[in-house]
């Protein structure tokens, strides 16, 4: 079973305005972590993010509860993460995270759900996701409202995305664990690797 991980606050309060965040967070440059690994199937979310504009890719953490408890173990915050992210053997992509139960919806269950700053011409259920996590940006709280929520989604993707075109975060997109070519059913290693796209951010999935 996969245990909680450590709840983000912002100055003990239970909810938090989207100004308030911004004088906290977002300010110079994105805390390195890591890094971490994650890997596993695509599987279909709660649909939040299609219904806000900012799709997303979902993780099954109990598909992979070993990497998951190295996070736990590493006591992260339930948060919003970046890093970088590729789906079968695609495009190698920069990837804003939210990973934990998201106190704004109420979830029961941590979730991980991967942002990839790619336009992707369809849906990818079922495809296989490696994960790199390189830094953390801000904890998961709850929002006043869902306008507020958006904000702060939108601020962490041109944020996040900036912090992964500069060192120490860009270097891990040349790591071994996302160029290797895979079998995209097993996840295990194809003979060979390709070279990280320089992919940016062509639109807002």
């Amino acid at each position: 079973k996969i245990q909680p991980m450590a709840a983000g606050n912002v100055n003990g309060t239970a909810s938090t305005t989207f100004k308030k965040l911004s004088e906290i967070w977002w300010k110079g440059h994105c805390e390195p972590i890591g890094p971490y690994h994650l890997q596993g199937c695509i599987v279909k979310g709660h649909q939040r993010g299609r219904q806000m504009g900012i799709k997303t890719a979902n993780l099954d953490p109990s598909a992979f509860p070993h990497q998951m408890n190295e996070l736990i173990k590493a006591k992260l915050n339930e948060g919003v993460y970046i890093g970088f992210g590729r789906v079968d053997n695609g495009p190698i992509c920069k990837n804003i995270l939210s990973i934990g139960t998201n106190p704004h919806f109420g979830n029961q269950k941590i979730t991980v759900e991967s942002h990839l700053l790619h336009a992707f011409d369809s849906d990818f259920y079922n495809s296989h996701l490696r994960v790199i996590i390189t830094g953390f940006i801000r904890p998961q709280l709850p929002f006043e409202n869902l306008d507020d929520l958006v904000k702060a989604i939108q601020t962490d993707i041109a944020f996040g995305a900036d912090c992964l075109g500069k060192e120490p975060h860009s270097k891990y997109q040349h790591e071994a664990f996302i160029t290797e070519v895979i079998d995209t059913q097993s996840g295990n290693q194809i003979n060979g690797k390709l070279t990280p796209s320089n992919v940016t951010s062509k639109s807002l999935l």
